[in-house]
């Protein structure tokens, strides 16, 4: 007597054990990558107690997670020290982010932006971006600032904007120049679409760690980011642990926007 195959039985438990295997994977990854969210390990892992208090950190890399623990993007941050722009010897600092791993075959997508920051004020002059996707033309944008008449233009259009608006990257410039203590307040402006935002921060406490042998002091901040106009929308939520150095250096960052976990981990440093 000869038995037949159930071909549906084993496509059913072939695509069963598949599934099984994809969570297996997703979940390793996920506890490995959160395991990995803490800023004295962060630090231990780069050698960062080990750099002088002084040291500024010219490339930073970051690896952006989902949920904190999957990866879903990667960005880079660089200080570019003095150049030139229009006569005028300017700090400039820029960025690129480009979608990561499983991310990247949903939505596939990489963005540019660089900000000119006055060297007196420590206020943006110039922010460029740029946002490429593989199936959309490029999209550019370049905001030019002018604080002392409050207004900003994009593409020939003017708009109003507050005393001291920043841009995203000469915000966590200005920061990394001030000083810090236990609950010292920072209220600052952005702008770099239409509306002027609110983006407060709160020093909540300064930590000391011991790590391999050596006394390290870390920064703990939290603060939000809102419209001026008090719109309910838009609300994003964010903490931060800086290294106590001189420039403030981001080790670990958790945003919460539209009740989407988010966070950045510092993974390498030039």
């Amino acid at each position: 007597m000869s038995s037949k195959t159930d071909l549906p039985g084993v496509i059913k438990r072939t695509i069963l054990l598949f599934v099984c295997a994809v969570l297996v994977l997703f979940l390793s990854v996920f506890i490995f990558e959160s395991s990995r969210n803490n800023a004295v390990k962060i630090i231990r892992a780069l050698g960062l107690e080990n750099a002088s208090a002084a040291k500024i950190l010219d490339r930073k890399v970051f690896l952006i997670d989902l949920f904190g623990g999957l990866p879903v993007g990667r960005a880079v941050m660089t200080n570019n020290g003095l150049v030139t722009l229009k006569d005028k010897e300017v700090y400039q600092c820029s960025g690129q982010a480009q979608t990561f791993g499983l991310a990247a075959l949903l939505f596939n997508a990489q963005a540019k932006v660089s900000s000119y920051i006055d060297k007196n004020t420590l206020l943006p002059l110039l922010f460029k971006e740029t946002l490429s996707r593989p199936d959309s033309p490029v999209e550019t944008k370049e905001i030019v600032y002018d604080h002392e008449n409050l207004i900003m233009e994009v593409k020939g259009i003017k708009r109003q904007i507050l005393p001291g608006t920043q841009d995203p990257f000469s915000v966590m410039y200005y920061l990394s120049r001030q000083s810090f203590e236990p609950g010292k307040e920072f209220d600052m402006n952005i702008n770099t679409n239409q509306k002027n935002y609110r983006f407060f921060l709160k020093v909540s406490k300064r930590e000391e760690q011991i790590v391999n042998g050596r006394k390290i002091g870390i920064w703990i901040v939290k603060g939000d980011i809102k419209r001026r106009d008090k719109s309910p929308r838009h609300t994003t939520n964010l903490t931060m642990w800086l290294l106590d150095n001189g420039e403030k250096t981001p080790i670990f960052i958790k945003v919460v926007a539209s009740g989407l976990p988010v966070t950045a981990r510092l993974i390498e440093v030039q």
